[in-house]
């Protein structure tokens, strides 16, 4: 057990004999009362999905309701309240704490900044400040990814520059910094925090065998393997005898053939996490008070979320922490509740039931009311020719962009954060403002530095946002709604054909690859389809409805509507004169010089858009005609971007309120809606996409229309809002 290694993924350069063997069996020797716990199998689940089928079995013996979003994604009511999770994060947890445990250097500045003790440590984003930090630091090193879970790619007992190059390479390849960190000989030890107290703790110690002497070291991992598989938790995870145990046995003059004599315990390797095989021991009972202390401090410093696993290294269990060396490693908010409800030695502590009592009691909670389909608002119907009105293109020559002075091409997360930091500048004149990381804000006033995030986000509502499949089920569970999903298997080729042929639908059709990536493909017919179900009968399709027509896209603070705007399919108005192929042309270069569509232009080709439609370019459509090219109002397929004084279907505000409402989200989001067609002049306004990080350019700047400016309002609100205190580097 050394710093950093704590995964599978993880490699030693070199082997680390003795502090690591000593100290387990130092404190293994604390722990000789505790026996093997027995479990019977229960759930037949993913690894990953264990945490909220236990939160929901705990909520429906407290008698609550659950709604099933998605294998990771619940909703828990009663009669008057709602709370959602992703796994076992609820939707009060803001993204700003998940983000910045997540980047392992922003954990380290916040615990830094309040003298949680820490292993000496330098970021490194290249190679020149990895060779800086090497050399600064000093042998043996860890050398682990910033951002990232798991310990996939950490490297631990780096001992040269040339493994620290190998083990940094992969990592500055992808654009990423790293981490270079001393190596501190310990336990690893995970303690769960829950309401600012300390509720579990387990020990993990790496895979080993304890010999019987008549039995193999082989026989002896099978055997262990056997009382893994019992649990739920641990069955996922185990022991693997393979090329890299073998050379850490060899090391020792062993083989997995080598039979052990009794009661002699052998290390199969350093790397203590139980997805290596490692064993678990719950071990609260025999902790110093100093130690959970420390646990309880490190997560107090991310107080959107109730609970937090503390991961520690530290020498003795049982010691106070100036008699031995204690540094805090990771603060995680998704702790694998399950490991302490299956430890493999100690007594169970029942982290579902007290983690969801804790979170039923926050007054942070959702009207239950908004996931009652029963008590959601009519249906906002719209006629089509409003829509079509509100949506004429003008014919226009080439215009200089609207945002003058702003690069031509650079992305829209770009401009946002120009604009913003032009913003913050104006408002706040004494502090330096800086965005190094995606949507976090750093604030620094003197010797002070904060983090922020701009949209004040949950967890939640970026999954929602990430995850069409829980957006759409969001929708139906609140009342709203959707375009349609239909998952499709072979022998179903009958039902796909029905939905392909629908009046006023179009559908892509998802099919997966063998290689794991997924084949798109447009259908606007039975025949169509009929050329792609080869695909469909191989594996799995799913069908989804896209739109057609215009979308109306509501950007969001919280549950009030601060602007609108449609988003058009490209569609061009002929002057009796021009060609289609010089209008459309027209319309690509006025994109091309208008900054926050530039970027999204760079693939749109005038020959490929009129084949695609069968359309001839040289066909002059008359005056005022007007000529659909896109296929979709996807900005990336050409759409243009049209400003909106006000909203002309006030029911849509309504609806979109309710979905963010229902999500639990207080943050800046855009809310997208579609007509789904009744029939050619009828619709009713659907839930298209959610957008829980949007881009905010497209409403300073439309293309069309009049224009808002939201960076005054995201401004105060980060300034306002929470802030995580950075050590100042």
């Amino acid at each position: 057990m050394t710093h950093g290694a704590d995964d599978s993924s993880a490699r030693t350069g070199n082997p680390v004999r003795g502090s690591v063997e000593a100290h387990v069996l130092a404190n293994l020797g604390l722990l000789a009362s505790l026996r093997p716990q027995v479990y019977e199998p229960h759930h037949e689940v993913l690894k990953r999905e264990l945490d909220v089928v236990r939160l929901e079995e705990a909520a429906r013996r407290q008698g609550l309701e659950s709604i099933r979003m998605d294998p990771l994604v619940r909703v828990l009511q009663d009669e008057s309240r709602a709370l959602g999770f992703f796994k076992n994060m609820s939707s009060r947890v803001l993204y700003l704490d998940r983000a910045t445990t997540n980047r392992k250097h922003l954990t380290r500045r916040i615990l830094a900044r309040h003298d949680i003790p820490l292993a000496r440590g330098l970021e490194a984003r290249d190679a020149d400040g990895l060779v800086e930090a090497f050399r600064a630091i000093g042998p043996p090193v860890v050398v682990k990814p910033v951002t990232g879970s798991g310990g996939t790619g950490v490297v631990t007992d780096i001992t040269s520059l040339d493994q620290a190059h190998a083990a940094a390479a992969p990592v500055l390849a992808a654009g990423r910094g790293v981490l270079v960190e001393e190596m501190v000989h310990g336990v690893d030890l995970r303690i769960s925090v829950l309401e600012g107290r300390s509720v579990a703790a387990t020990l993990r110690v790496p895979a080993n065998v304890v010999g019987d002497g008549r039995s193999t070291i082989a026989e002896l991992v099978a055997a262990k393997n056997e009382l893994r598989s019992q649990s739920d938790y641990l069955r996922h995870q185990p022991i693997i005898l393979s090329e890299e145990k073998d050379r850490f046995l060899a090391h020792q003059g062993l083989t997995p053939a080598s039979i052990l004599p009794a009661g002699q315990r052998v290390l199969l390797h350093h790397v203590a996490n139980l997805s290596a095989g490692g064993d678990s021991y719950e071990v609260h009972p025999f902790l110093h008070p100093e130690i959970t202390a420390l646990a309880e401090r490190a997560a107090s410093f991310f107080s959107s979320s109730l609970h937090a696993g503390v991961d520690i290294l530290l020498e003795r269990l049982d010691a106070p922490l100036d008699e031995q060396r204690a540094v805090v490693c990771e603060v995680n908010l998704n702790n694998e509740m399950p490991m302490h409800v299956y430890p493999m030695y100690g007594t169970p502590v029942p982290l579902d039931e007290l983690e969801l009592a804790a979170h039923w009691r926050v007054e942070s909670t959702i009207p239950a009311h908004t996931l009652r389909e029963e008590s959601a608002p009519g249906a906002v119907t719209v006629h089509m020719d409003e829509v079509t009105e509100l949506a004429r293109p003008s014919y226009r020559p080439p215009a200089p962009s609207p945002s003058d002075g702003h690069a031509l091409g650079a992305t829209l997360r770009s401009l946002d954060n120009e604009y913003l930091l032009a913003t913050f500048r104006s408002i706040d004149t004494d502090a330096e403002f800086a965005i190094p990381e995606g949507g976090l804000i750093h604030r620094r006033d003197g010797g002070n530095e904060q983090a922020a995030e701009r949209y004040d986000r949950t967890v939640l509502a970026g999954e929602v946002g990430r995850n069409p499949s829980v957006m759409h089920r969001y929708a139906r569970a609140s009342g709203i709604r959707v375009m349609a999903r239909h998952r499709l298997r072979s022998g179903q080729q009958e039902r796909a054909l029905e939905l392909a042929g629908k009046p006023w639908r179009h559908w892509l059709l998802h099919t997966p690859r063998a290689d794991g990536s997924t084949r798109t493909v447009r259908i606007e017919s039975g025949d169509q389809l009929e050329e792609h179900w080869a695909a469909v009968e191989k594996s799995r399709a799913t069908m989804v409805e896209t739109p057609f027509d215009p979308a109306c896209v509501l950007l969001m603070d919280a549950t009030t509507l601060l602007a609108a705007q449609l988003r058009v399919p490209l569609t061009i108005v002929g002057d009796g004169r021009t060609g289609l192929g010089e209008l459309v042309e027209h319309h690509v270069a006025a994109r091309r010089a208008h900054a926050p569509l530039a970027s999204l232009t760079t693939r749109l080709n005038t020959p490929e858009l009129l084949t695609s439609r069968h359309l001839d370019p040289g066909t002059v459509p008359a005056e005022g005609e007007q000529v659909q090219i896109g296929r979709s109002p996807m900005l990336s397929d050409g759409a243009a971007t049209v400003g909106l004084n006000a909203l002309p279907w006030p029911g849509l505000a309504e609806l979109a309120a309710r979905f963010v409402g229902a999500i639990g989200s207080d943050g800046v989001a855009t809310v997208a809606f579609v007509p789904r067609r009744r029939d050619a002049t009828n619709a009713t306004w659907a839930l298209w996409r959610y957008h829980s990080e949007p881009p905010l350019a497209l409403f300073h700047s439309p293309l069309h229309g009049p224009g808002y400016d939201p960076y005054p309002a995201i401004a105060r609100r980060v300034l306002q809002g929470p802030t995580r205190e950075l050590a100042v580097i």
